[in-house]
């Protein structure tokens, strides 16, 4: 079995954000995450133009 390596707490953390940043608003996704600055959650929250458009239908 291979390992990575170099892997953190960090980086799993950002994946999840990235999942989550999927179904979820950036109000949602902040409570849920827990982060208390907004402009920190950003750097995480990654969605695309055309992910938006789509959510606004």
């Amino acid at each position: 079995m291979k390992s990575i390596k170099d892997l953190h707490f960090h980086d799993s953390r950002a994946e999840a954000t990235w999942r989550l940043s999927k179904n979820l608003g950036v109000l949602e996704l902040t409570r849920v995450i827990g982060h208390r600055n907004l402009s920190s959650l950003l750097t995480y929250y990654r969605a695309s133009a055309a992910e938006l458009a789509k959510r606004l239908g």
